[in-house]
């Protein structure tokens, strides 16, 4: 801390911080049974983890070249 800075500049920042915080353990709380369920599935199998995630992401993150529709600006002119 500066020797000009107060309590006032740094709570809300501490605010906002903590309820990251609690909103962040709220989240996992949540998420620990299916994720332990995912890893027994799996058998702790992180290339079984991968493909399954893999799945579920868009084309990009599979690495895969997205496909894109290209139209000629004079197509259909004469």
């Amino acid at each position: 801390m500066d020797p000009g800075d107060t309590l006032e500049l740094y709570q809300p920042v501490f605010k906002r911080h903590v309820q990251r915080f609690e909103n962040s353990a709220a989240v996992m709380g949540e998420l620990k049974g299916p994720l332990t369920k995912l890893h027994a599935k799996v058998e702790g199998r992180t290339d079984r983890i991968e493909a399954f995630f893999s799945d579920l992401a868009p084309e990009p993150q599979k690495g895969k070249v997205r496909r894109v529709l290209t139209v000629s600006l004079c197509s259909g002119f004469t």
